[in-house]
């Protein structure tokens, strides 16, 4: 983790903390997502799902992960950092905008899409099922 600068904490969920840092080696504006690990359950299931998902999918709408590190009291995801966020997309179409409901049917439909496509052609040349 001395790799990293942290910069300023982005949000906190039920697993983790997500900071803001700075890649020492590159300059790179990363975003680290850190997990606490608790002894006897070892690392949650739904990182472990995450990453296996994330190492598959790339697309254009999906964040790289660029990195995992497996310390002994936490596991850290590195990511490309994207200045949006969940929270911030959601305010792009106001109900006050003059977006009719098709389009931001359409646009919802197009932003789930990808995740859907993948899914599919990953469980069909799976020869075995990893994750969901």
């Amino acid at each position: 983790m001395d790799r990293y600068n942290l910069l300023d904490r982005v949000g906190k969920g039920t697993y983790g903390v997500v900071y803001k840092a700075k890649d020492k080696k590159s300059s790179e504006t990363v975003a680290l997502k850190t997990i606490s690990l608790i002894e006897e359950e070892g690392i949650p299931s739904t990182a472990i799902r995450e990453i296996a998902l994330l190492k598959f999918l790339k697309h254009q709408n999906i964040v790289v992960m660029h990195d995992v590190i497996h310390m002994s009291d936490k596991l850290t995801m590195v990511f490309e950092f994207s200045s949006l966020t969940s929270k911030s997309t959601s305010t792009l179409a106001r109900p006050d905008s003059t977006s009719s409901p098709s389009s931001l049917s359409s646009t919802s439909f197009s932003s789930v899409s990808p995740f859907a496509t993948s899914r599919r052609s990953y469980t069909a040349t799976s020869s075995r099922r990893t994750c969901c």
